[in-house]
């Protein structure tokens, strides 16, 4: 089936939140700035604001499904980090993989939040968690989305086939909606996601655990 993909961005522009909070950067000079895609269209005016306001701009780079390496390849050149979009995900695995201070510029809820400490331990505390309950558990499910940007069946047969010679049960289930909704009524005791690392964060009855997480423990 063939698909089209048509890019849609997001009709307010995020110039005018980030020049009405300017103040809340002090101190800092050099920024990055990392966005995802309906927002593509501000960077522009967002790097002329920052730079007309005395910042430089050494790293500005778009969010590819969870791919942040272009923003985090050059932190060492950073002060700070701004992420525009929504939800704390992003900007939450931006703070822990550069360290350094990370502002979740919101055009949606016109807000400008600095991601705390707290809300990193939060996150190491559930991940730590979901993999002690997987260590535990005898019945698998590897979620894979048929999504042709998450789509991965090959790593969710070798997945399963790692588990099965660890005298382990492990079925595949695939659906382009991964949902807690869809899936919360199958008898498994944790699940394995080969899709977008999101799905990690909708609070399923069961611990759901990552590719990379995986492999730390088998």
């Amino acid at each position: 089936m063939e698909k089209l993909f048509i890019p849609v961005d997001f009709i307010e522009s995020s110039e005018k939140l980030l020049e009405e909070n300017l103040d809340r950067l002090r101190g800092i000079t050099d920024v990055g700035v990392a966005y995802t895609a309906q927002h593509r269209r501000d960077l522009p005016e967002l790097v002329r604001v920052l730079e007309t306001s005395g910042f430089r701009v050494p790293a500005a780079s778009q969010i590819l499904g969870c791919d942040r390496s272009g923003v985090l390849a050059g932190k060492n050149k950073l002060d700070a980090i701004i992420f525009v979009g929504s939800g704390f995900f992003h900007p939450v695995l931006l703070k822990l993989e550069s360290s350094l201070p990370v502002y979740l510029l919101n055009p949606h809820s016109k807000s400008f939040d600095e991601v705390s400490q707290a809300e990193v331990d939060d996150y190491l505390l559930q991940r730590k968690r979901n993999l002690g309950k997987a260590a535990g558990s005898k019945v698998f499910g590897v979620l894979v989305s048929t999504k042709t940007s998450q789509f991965n069946l090959e790593t969710a047969f070798k997945i399963r086939n790692h588990l099965i010679a660890a005298k382990k049960k492990a079925y595949i289930f695939a659906a382009d909606n991964l949902t807690p909704l869809n899936l919360d009524s199958f008898k498994v005791d944790c699940w394995i996601n080969t899709a977008c690392p999101r799905i990690c964060e909708d609070e399923f009855r069961k611990p759901v655990i990552g590719v990379e997480e995986f492999h730390e423990l088998f």
